[in-house]
C-alpha cells in the first residue's frame, strides 16, 4: 500500500480541518440564533400568559365582589364577572399589536367551540393532570404545515369557580340562557378546566436563521480557503521542495557526485541546513552504529543465557532452534557447552498430544501466559512447569516458529501440597481423637463383662463361643481405636543422637522370617559415609516397619525389596528409599495415599491409618516423605531427614 506525500497529506488534513472550521462556526451561528429566537418568543408569550392570569386574578379577586355588592343573589353579569369571557375578550384585543400570535383557551368540554382542544392539546391537558407539579410547557411542534412555538399553562378549577361549572342548577340564569347545560360543568375543585395556549409560528424565524448561517458558513469558507492557499503555499516553498531535495540526496547516497550537488542545494539558515549535516554526519557514523548493534546483540545474548528460567526458539516444524543454560540444565540435556539443537518441541512434554494442542494454539495467533503443564527431562523425570510463549512472525506476517518461557515450579508445588496435606491430617487427626475417646470407654466396658463371661462355669457352651467372638471383634475395634489414637495423639518426640542403619536393620531383623517365607530377596545399599543424627528411635522405627509391612503385602508371591541410603551434604540431609516390585499403586490413587483411612489393602487387612501416622511422623522430623508407582512394576518410597535437626528446626520458624 503507497502512502500518500506530506504535500498531499498536508492538503488533506488542511482541507479537513478548514471543513470542520466552517461547519462548527456555522453550527454555533445556528445554535445561537436559535437560542435568541427561543428566548424572545418566550419573553413575548410571557407578555399575554401574564395578562391573562392577572386579568382572571383581578376579576375574582376585585372586580366581582364589588358588582355583587350592588346585585341580588340570584343576577349575574357575563361580561363583568365572568373571568374566561373578561380575558378572552381582552386576548382578542391584545392581539391585533401582536397578529402572528394565536391564543387559545384549550379545554375538552368548552362553552365556546372556538377552544374546544385538538389531538395535541387534549394530550397536554392529560399530562398536565398527571403532572400537577407542573407550571407550565413549551417546545416546538408540527401544526398545519408549519412550524410552532407553543407554550402552554394549565387552569385549575377552585371552588369560586364552581357556581358557573359545577352543577348547572346552581349556575346563573344568564349563564344558563347564554350556554345552556351541556357544555363545561360538572367541575369540583381541583379539576383542570383547561390551559391557557399560545402558538407563534416559526417557519419564518427559522428560514432567516438559516440564512444567516449560510451566509457565516460562506464567508468563513472564504476566509479559511484563502488562508489556507497562502499557507499551502509558503509550505510548498519552504518545506515540499526541500524535502525533495533530501529525498534525492538519500537514493542517491552511494553516488557522491550526485549527493553533493543536492546537499549544496539547500543553502538555506533553517532547519534543513541541519538535516543536511545529520545525514553527512550519519553516513560517517555506520560503521558505528553497526557496531553497537553486536554489542547489543552480546549483551541479549548474555541475558538470554543468564535467566533462571528456561527460555527456548523452536522454528515452524517444532524443532528447537535455541535454549539457553538454563532449559538444557532443567530438562537434563547435558551440559550447555555441548548442547546441539536436536530437541523437538513435543519432545518436552509428557503428553505428545498436549504439546501438539499448544503447539497449534500459538500456530493460529493467540498467546499462552502462565499456563501450567507436566514437562519430562531427558531423563524421564516429570516437572511441573509454567509456560508463557508467543508466536514469531516473518515480514511477510507468515508464521516461522514460537519463543516462549518454561519456569519450574515443581518445588512450588509440592511444597503446597504438602502444606495442605499437613492441615488435612490435623483436622482429621482431631476429629479421630474424639472419635476414639468416645468409642474407647464403652469398648472396655463390653471386654471386661466378656472376660467376666467367660470365667464364668456355670456359663452354657454356646454363651461361652458367642461371648469369644464378640472379644474377637471387640478387639478388633479395640485395636482401630488404639490407632487412631496413635495417629490424633501429639506425643513428645525424644528426640537423640542414633544411627539410621542400625534402626533399619532391627526392623529388618524382626521381619525376616516374613519375607523369607514369601521369597521376598533383600538388596541393601547403605551409604557409608551417614554418620549419627538426632532423631526419635520409636518413631522412625514405627515409619519404616509401617513401610515395609506395605512393601511386603504388595509381593505375595514374593519379589525384591531394594533399600538405599543416600548422604546429600547440599542439602544436608539423608535419603531412605524403600523400592518394591510388588503389584503398585494406580495413579488415580497416589494423590491420596497419605490421607487417614485410606487403604488399598482388603477389608479387614488394615485401617488406612499406617502411611498417614508415618507421615506425620517425618513432618515431625522436618522431613518430607513421599511416593511414586508404576502398576505392575512396585512402588517406592522416599524418606528424607535432616542432618541437623535442631538448624532445621530454626530454618523452618
Amino acid at each position: 500500500m503507497n502512502r500518500l506525500s506530506i504535500k498531499t497529506q498536508y492538503y488533506l488534513g488542511a482541507a479537513i480541518i478548514l471543513m470542520i472550521c466552517c461547519v462548527g462556526a456555522s453550527w454555533y451561528q445556528y445554535m445561537n440564533l436559535q437560542h435568541q429566537a427561543i428566548t424572545s418568543v418566550y419573553n413575548k408569550t410571557e407578555i399575554f400568559l401574564s395578562a391573562a392570569s392577572s386579568i382572571r386574578s383581578y376579576v375574582k379577586d376585585n372586580l366581582r365582589p364589588k358588582i355583587r355588592e350592588s346585585l341580588t343573589s340570584d343576577q349575574f353579569i357575563l361580561e363583568a364577572m365572568s373571568t374566561s369571557y373578561i380575558s378572552r375578550q381582552i386576548m382578542n384585543n391584545l392581539k391585533k399589536s401582536y397578529p402572528e400570535f394565536i391564543y387559545k383557551r384549550a379545554a375538552n368540554n368548552p362553552r365556546n367551540f372556538v377552544n374546544k382542544a385538538d389531538e395535541f392539546e387534549n394530550k397536554m391537558l392529560r399530562w398536565f393532570s398527571n403532572h400537577r407539579e407542573k407550571k407550565q410547557w413549551e417546545g416546538m411542534i408540527k401544526k398545519e404545515g408549519g412550524t410552532f412555538y407553543v407554550r402552554m399553562t394549565p387552569i385549575w378549577a377552585e371552588h369560586e369557580c364552581l357556581v358557573c361549572h359545577g352543577n348547572p342548577v346552581d349556575a346563573p340564569k344568564e349563564m344558563l340562557d347564554l350556554y345552556g347545560t351541556e357544555h363545561s360543568y360538572g367541575f369540583t375543585a381541583g379539576d383542570i378546566v383547561g390551559a391557557d395556549t399560545i402558538y407563534i409560528p416559526m417557519d419564518s424565524t427559522n428560514l432567516l436563521i438559516k440564512e444567516k448561517t449560510a451566509w457565516v458558513f460562506l464567508f468563513g469558507f472564504i476566509s479559511l480557503f484563502s488562508l489556507f492557499a497562502l499557507f499551502a503555499l509558503l509550505f510548498n516553498r519552504t518545506v515540499v521542495q526541500q524535502l525533495k531535495r533530501l529525498l534525492l540526496t538519500l537514493k542517491s547516497i552511494h553516488s557522491d557526485d550526485r549527493q553533493e550537488a543536492e546537499i549544496k542545494k539547500i543553502n538555506s539558515s533553517d532547519e534543513f541546513t541541519q538535516i543536511k549535516d545529520a545525514i553527512e554526519i550519519a553516513a560517517s557514523n555506520l560503521k558505528s552504529v553497526h557496531d553497537e548493534l553486536k554489542s547489543s546483540e552480546t549483551k541479549y545474548k548474555a541475558l538470554f543465557q543468564a535467566s533462571p528460567d528456561a527460555i527456548f526458539v523452536c522454528d515452524s516444524q517444532g524443532m528447537l532452534t535455541d535454549l539457553n543454560k538454563a532449559g538444557v540444565s532443567l530438562f537434563r540435556l547435558g551440559e550447555p557447552e555441548e548442547y546441539t539443537a536436536d530437541v523437538q518441541f513435543k519432545d518436552l512434554f509428557y503428553s505428545g498430544t498436549e504439546a501438539m494442542k499448544v503447539f497449534d494454539i500459538l500456530r493460529n495467533g493467540s498467546s499462552i501466559v502462565n499456563a501450567e503443564y507436566k514437562l519430562v527431562t531427558k531423563s524421564g523425570e516429570l516437572i511441573t512447569c509454567l509456560v508463557s510463549a508467543n508466536r514469531l512472525l516473518d515480514e511477510e506476517t507468515d508464521f516461522i516458529g514460537i519463543e516462549g518461557v518454561f519456569r519450574d515450579v515443581t518445588e512450588e508445588r509440592k511444597l503446597s501440597k504438602h502444606l495442605a496435606q499437613t492441615e488435612k491430617m490435623a483436622s482429621v487427626g482431631q476429629l479421630a481423637a474424639g472419635i476414639a475417646h468416645e468409642i474407647n470407654n464403652p469398648l472396655g466396658v463390653i471386654l471386661c463383662y466378656g472376660d467376666l463371661i467367660l470365667k464364668n462355669r456355670e456359663s452354657s457352651s454356646q454363651i461361652q463361643e458367642d461371648t469369644q467372638v464378640i472379644q474377637k471383634h471387640a478387639n478388633s475395634c479395640k485395636t482401630i481405636v488404639e490407632s487412631l489414637l496413635n495417629f490424633a495423639r501429639v506425643s513428645d518426640t525424644q528426640m537423640k543422637k542414633a544411627d539410621i542403619h542400625e534402626c533399619l536393620n532391627e526392623i529388618l531383623s524382626v521381619l525376616q522370617n516374613q519375607m523369607k517365607k514369601q521369597n521376598i530377596t533383600v538388596l541393601a545399599n547403605l551409604d557409608s559415609n551417614i554418620e549419627d543424627i538426632v532423631f526419635d528411635e520409636d518413631k522412625i522405627k514405627q515409619v519404616f516397619m509401617n513401610l515395609l509391612l506395605n512393601s511386603i503385602q504388595a509381593m505375595p508371591e514374593g519379589g525384591d525389596l531394594n533399600l538405599v541410603t543416600q548422604l546429600n551434604l547440599k542439602k544436608k540431609q539423608i535419603m531412605i528409599i524403600m523400592a518394591d516390585s510388588g503389584y503398585g499403586i494406580p495413579d488415580d490413587k497416589l494423590d491420596i495415599i497419605f490421607e487417614p483411612f485410606f487403604t488399598t489393602k482388603e477389608r479387614g487387612k488394615g485401617t488406612g491409618l499406617g502411611l498417614s501416622v508415618s507421615y506425620g511422623i517425618i513432618q515431625q522430623h522436618n522431613g518430607n516423605l513421599s511416593v511414586s508407582s508404576q502398576p505392575g512394576t512396585g512402588t517406592t518410597f522416599y524418606i528424607t531427614l535432616p542432618v541437623d535437626y535442631n538448624n532445621s528446626l530454626t530454618s523452618a520458624v
